[in-house]
């Protein structure tokens, strides 16, 4: 039988304090998706973080990041966020509890 994968939901701004606090609340619920850390910043190259002191990687702000994701929070800074709506254009997540 195969395996049906839970959909994407993506963090940008994982990183962040923000980002790090909307883990910690989904941490240890079952969620009808996985989570998908996207680095705030747009330099171009993945970024890492601590939780729980082991390390974690964000990957870049970029279209290919983001490309499949049902849901975005938007955790980082404001100039992130309008990056990602911008990358987002055309794509419309449906809502999660669709998806369950």
């Amino acid at each position: 039988m195969a395996r049906i994968e839970k959909p994407i939901a993506a963090i940008v701004g994982g990183e962040t304090l923000l980002g790090r606090e909307l883990r910690d609340v989904l941490a240890g619920k079952p969620l009808p998706f996985r989570l998908k850390l996207v680095g705030a910043a747009s330099g171009g190259e993945a970024g890492f973080s601590r939780e729980d002191d082991e390390p974690v990687v964000t990957g870049t702000l970029d279209e290919e990041n983001l490309r499949g994701a049902r849901a975005v929070f938007l955790a980082g800074t404001p100039a992130s966020s309008v990056k990602a709506a911008d990358l987002l254009a055309g794509q419309v997540p449906a809502p999660l509890s669709r998806l369950a």
